[in-house]
């Protein structure tokens, strides 16, 4: 299980080299840290992101406890049997999809639960390992190929295969807290720091990065200026929930501000956004699977409301399917920063006193083809009464952020847009 080339001189591409171009920003990890990276896309409808991985695509899902691979039918029987990872597997028993008894007593073959993120279904299948390989980023052309004899992974159930969700894929990557999510057997069996990295592409910007391994992570500003953009991060602390149906990550909030020139909080009492640790439920969870932010509808109402105020008189029309609130985009101003001038940001006040602040991120363009025009929606969606987190913050609300996980320090770090970063710190060359 020796792993490839230990030394990694990475210059790996994060986003925005210049406001014409495509490709993404310099990053470079100097360090004697083992590193990893792969490239990130955004497609299909709905849209998922997708990381490559052996020259595949993969569906990051912050959840996960596995890799998802795609197994021929005998390979029980061409495999030595996993008992130690069987093992680990079965210590972190999947909350929402336990397995049965006896198969949580049976080590050879290993059965694991899978929980299929959309929607969620469960899922029992075998447990398997197979040989990576990823293309790391160098800025230079051939990509630095990194292998890894041994990786374990769940196969895809059988009846998932035919579904028309799986045509496009069906394969998983699991960057949970499990002992079998990537972060966790990367720091285990190849010894990296048990952190990861990313930042998801948007339209604006097609390609994202998600390295493994930790920093630093450079931005290159005028006259070949290099900025470590650990500097522009904030942290604050990853929070444990035993209880949640998933492993995912919870961090703490304390209140939601919405305004354009002047923010205002909504309504809503700080317990609100509370876990409670005796059901599991409530509290405030990552997600690269829901793509724009959702509330639990006592906190959308007062969102909405807020929101609303904020648009400073605009008049509202009708919403189309997912969205609550939409106007006319012919009624605004598009900012060349992105979004829309006089869209409201949004501010989440963390549990350690810290914001993050949602510039661009607030407003999703929507085109209507049956009737030849373009509304501009309030990206944030009511998820019912019965929504088992207060507030899930999607993946939309975190494009073109650099953000950063990190499993031993249990915290969580986060950038401003990198492409405001890019115009009010310097410019990005290449």
């Amino acid at each position: 299980m020796a792993f490839i080339g230990t030394r990694l001189d990475l210059i790996i591409f994060l986003m925005f080299l210049s406001i014409v171009s495509n490709n993404i920003v310099f990053a470079r990890n100097n360090t004697l840290n083992k590193s990893v990276s792969a490239t990130i896309v955004k497609e299909g409808i709905p849209p998922f992101y997708y990381m490559n991985i052996n020259g595949e695509d993969y569906i990051m899902d912050l959840d996960s406890d596995f890799l998802w691979t795609r197994c021929d039918k005998w390979h029980v029987f061409h495999q030595p049997c996993p008992k130690q990872a069987c093992s680990l597997a079965h210590s972190w028993p999947s909350r929402l999809c336990p397995l049965k008894k006896d198969q949580q007593e049976r080590l050879c073959p290993c059965k694991v639960a899978l929980v299929n993120p959309v929607p969620k279904t469960c899922h029992q299948t075998d447990l398997s390992y197979q040989y990576y390989f990823f293309f790391n980023q160098t800025g230079h052309w051939p990509f630095k190929i990194t292998s890894f004899k041994q990786i374990y992974a769940a196969c895809i159930p059988s009846e998932l295969r035919a579904t028309q969700f799986y045509n496009r894929t069906g394969q998983f990557v699991g960057l949970s807290k499990a002992p079998l999510s990537i972060p966790s057997q990367f720091a285990s069996q190849y010894q990296f720091s048990k952190k990861f990295a990313f930042v998801l592409p948007s339209v604006r910007y097609p390609h994202g990065i998600i390295f493994f391994g930790g920093g630093p992570y450079y931005i290159v500003y005028y006259a070949d200026k290099l900025h470590d953009v650990t500097i522009f991060f904030t942290y604050t602390q990853l929070l444990q929930n035993s209880l949640s149906t998933t492993n995912g990550y919870y961090i703490g909030v304390q209140a939601i501000s919405i305004g354009s020139s002047e923010l205002h909080q909504i309504p809503i009492q700080a317990s609100s956004f509370d876990i409670n640790y005796t059901t599991g439920l409530g509290g405030v969870r990552i997600s690269t699977i829901v793509l724009y932010t959702t509330l639990r509808s006592d906190i959308f109402l007062a969102f909405r409301k807020t929101f609303l105020e904020a648009m400073e008189g605009k008049i509202p029309v009708r919403a189309v399917k997912q969205f609550d609130l939409c106007f006319n985009a012919s009624d605004l101003v598009l900012n060349p920063l992105g979004g829309y001038i006089g869209a409201p940001k949004v501010e989440l006040s963390l549990a350690n006193g810290k914001n993050w602040t949602y510039f661009s991120n607030t407003m999703q363009t929507v085109y209507r083809d049956n009737i030849n025009d373009t509304l501009a929606c309030m990206a944030f969606i009511d998820g019912g009464k019965t929504m088992e987190e207060a507030m899930v913050i999607g993946a939309f609300q975190m494009e073109e952020i650099f953000v950063e996980f990190d499993l031993v320090k249990s915290q969580f770090g986060f950038t401003p847009n990198l492409f405001l970063l890019r115009k009010f710190n310097g410019s990005i060359t290449g």
